[in-house]
């Protein structure tokens, strides 16, 4: 009894068996404003934009803690984007950073 024929016949797929998946890690952008970075963490349900969103924002703390030479403007962008997100309840059951909690449930 001989083997089947495989039905993808193109370069290495023919010795695999199964296809591997490859997840791309979105690259993110650099981050002008606090208006900006709201505008990538808001809620959406494509995942890509989600993902890129969140890995600028990645960057952006990455930046900060690094000792490059515009450290001090992307702290105050930071800090302009916590003070438009603060929450008005400051109660025990507050949620801050509500648009990133959104984002990754």
């Amino acid at each position: 009894m001989g083997k089947r024929a495989s039905s993808c016949l193109n370069g290495v797929a023919v010795f695999r068996k199964r296809q591997k998946v490859a997840h791309d890690v979105p690259n993110g952008e650099d981050v002008q404003s606090s208006d900006h970075l709201r505008q990538l963490l808001a809620f959406d349900q494509n995942l890509r934009k989600v993902r890129h969103g969140l890995q600028s924002f990645k960057s952006l703390l990455d930046d900060i803690m690094s000792d490059k030479v515009d450290r001090i403007g992307k702290v105050d962008i930071l800090r302009q984007y916590l003070g438009a997100v603060e929450p008005r309840d400051t109660g025990h059951d507050a949620v801050f950073l509500s648009d990133i909690m959104d984002a990754c449930l």
